[in-house]
């Protein structure tokens, strides 16, 4: 395991004690309404924890692997994220349940996330 890894999977583990104060049993498929509640308590918290693992070195072949497999995976959080933004507003609660559903499903399914994974990184509640 590389220092990077090992440091940004501490940040994770930390994250957990931060979000589900926030998101409670509702995650990961919140309401809409909880959902935009959730979107502006997290967004704080968020950037807050990119700034610190923004701030891990990436020194060795393998810290620049992670680095570049959580760069991907915090871009496409918020790609998705971006896209409820907008559909939260415009679907009924049965369409946004679905919609939501599927689209976590396929993003936690996806390539990045799979990179992420590979390179030892687990962060569950970003």
């Amino acid at each position: 395991t590389s220092a990077y890894t090992k440091a940004a999977n501490q940040l994770c583990e930390a994250l957990i004690d931060e979000v589900v104060p926030i998101t409670g049993d509702s995650a990961p498929e919140p309401t809409r309404a909880r959902y935009l509640s959730n979107r502006a308590k997290l967004t704080p918290v968020y950037q807050a924890f990119d700034a610190k693992l923004d701030a891990i070195p990436v020194s060795t072949a393998a810290d620049k692997v992670a680095d570049k497999a959580f760069d991907a995976y915090r871009a496409g959080l918020a790609a998705l994220d971006a896209d409820l933004g907008v559909k939260v507003t415009e679907l009924s609660e049965t369409d946004w349940a679905a919609e939501q559903s599927k689209v976590l499903d396929a993003y936690f399914d996806s390539a990045t996330v799979q990179a992420l994974r590979s390179s030892g990184i687990q962060c569950p509640a970003r």
